[in-house]
């Protein structure tokens, strides 16, 4: 009896200690050995599948919006890489485009013997048809006219001179585009020697239904001034292959002023 009593007692600290050991859990959470867990099917063994995949949801979450931040942050960064290849685009363009100009106002103020002049490129031709002067020397061909509306002569010395500068006018109411290129032609009547003609070159396009107005400078030296010599001038067009003249204008002048 005496040691059934001790037995007794220490099942029932056992006990005492085994409840007083489990935790208190929230609903539906039930306390099974020292956790808290679901039971669903009632066998007082924890889903251990549950714990795991509330792991894993959490895991595949936060995976997510680690994704998320790296892909923000890559579409950030081409952006910014975008504007700064286009702003140092814009740079370089800009330094080209001063470059040209300088070098085309470089081209146009350059003069020398029987070189071509080179005018500025256009921004925009007027509107034709040109109304020429009265005393304008012009020529029409296919609808595009050629005028020549003055002249300059230098007297250099008492028979010999020189050609300084055209003012011509090329009025294109035909059907194709026409890039002026003129020869200029001086030849003596009495000998009919010709002399070094100068040849001029326009970069504009005077498309159908505009007209080109230029004072172009030159240089051809002329001897004989006091004699009548023949004036031509041949207009051809920089945009075709052969050198077939377009039209032509010709006068008989004597240059002794």
């Amino acid at each position: 009896m005496k040691l059934i009593i001790p037995v007794i007692s220490v099942l029932a600290l056992l006990t005492l200690s085994a409840c007083l050991m489990k935790p208190t859990c929230v609903d539906p959470y039930v306390a099974i050995g020292k956790e808290c867990c679901l039971d669903s099917d009632k066998n007082n063994v924890c889903d251990a599948a549950s714990p795991t995949e509330k792991m894993t949801s959490v895991d595949e979450l936060q995976r997510q919006v680690d994704l998320l931040l790296n892909a923000t942050q890559q579409k950030a960064d081409e952006v910014h890489s975008k504007i700064e290849n286009a702003s140092k685009a814009n740079v370089s363009t800009n330094v080209s485009s001063a470059n040209v100009t300088i070098s085309n106002a470089s081209t146009s103020t350059a003069s020398s013997p029987n070189a071509s002049s080179v005018s500025q490129p256009a921004t925009g031709l007027p509107t034709g048809p040109y109304v020429f002067a009265s005393a304008a020397l012009k020529g029409t061909r296919n609808g595009i006219t050629l005028g020549i509306e003055d002249v300059t002569f230098v007297k250099k010395g008492d028979d010999w001179g020189e050609l300084t500068g055209i003012s011509f006018v090329v009025d294109n109411q035909g059907s194709v585009d026409i890039q002026p290129m003129l020869e200029i032609i001086v030849f003596d009547n009495d000998d009919g020697n010709y002399l070094p003609s100068d040849d001029i070159a326009v970069v504009e396009i005077v498309k159908p239904g505009r007209y080109l107005k230029r004072m172009m400078n030159m240089s051809l030296s002329l001897s004989r001034i006091n004699a009548t010599k023949t004036f031509r001038v041949l207009l051809t067009n920089g945009l075709v292959q052969d050198s077939s003249t377009v039209v032509s204008v010709t006068e008989e002048r004597v240059f002794n002023k």
